[in-house]
Order: C-alpha cells, then sequence, then structure tokens
C-alpha cells in the first residue's frame, strides 16, 4: 500500500529530475547560442577574406598575409576539435 508521504516524495523527486533536465537543457541552448555567435563572427570574417582575395584577383598563397593570420589561427582551433570527433 502507498502512503501519501511516500507518493509526494516521487513526486518531489520527479519534479527535481524534471527541473535538473530543463536546467541542463537551459544550459545547452546557451551554449548552442554562444557557438551561432561565434560561427556568425568567423562567417564574416572569412567572407572579408575572401572579397580580399577576389578584389586582388589573385589566388590565395600558401601562407597568409599577416593581417590575416590571427583569423586562420581561430579557424584552425576550431576545427581542430571536430576532426578528433
Amino acid at each position: 500500500m502507498i502512503k501519501n508521504g511516500e507518493e509526494k516524495g516521487e513526486n518531489k523527486m520527479s519534479d527535481n529530475k524534471f527541473t535538473q533536465s530543463i536546467d541542463v537543457l537551459d544550459m545547452l541552448i546557451n551554449i548552442l547560442s554562444e557557438h551561432e555567435k561565434n560561427l556568425d563572427e568567423l562567417i564574416n570574417r572569412l567572407e572579408v577574406i575572401a572579397d580580399r582575395f577576389d578584389t586582388q584577383n589573385q589566388a590565395p598563397r600558401k601562407h597568409p598575409p599577416k593581417e590575416n593570420v590571427h583569423e586562420v589561427e581561430m579557424l584552425r582551433r576550431f576545427y581542430e576539435p571536430l576532426k578528433t570527433a
């Protein structure tokens, strides 16, 4: 026989698990939102670099120009973990 106290305890536990699940989902949404912002910024930078190559009417060099080294390094650090995943 289930007593009211036990039933309430089970409800509190399931409510707690539900709250934890919502917290995890909220955290994941925030992380994905930040990644989306970072990707948008990287895409914009790549578009600027691509436009520079188009306006200069030349193929990309083996080594990026000094002003693009930072952007290229950021992209490398971003994609490196994806290769191993």
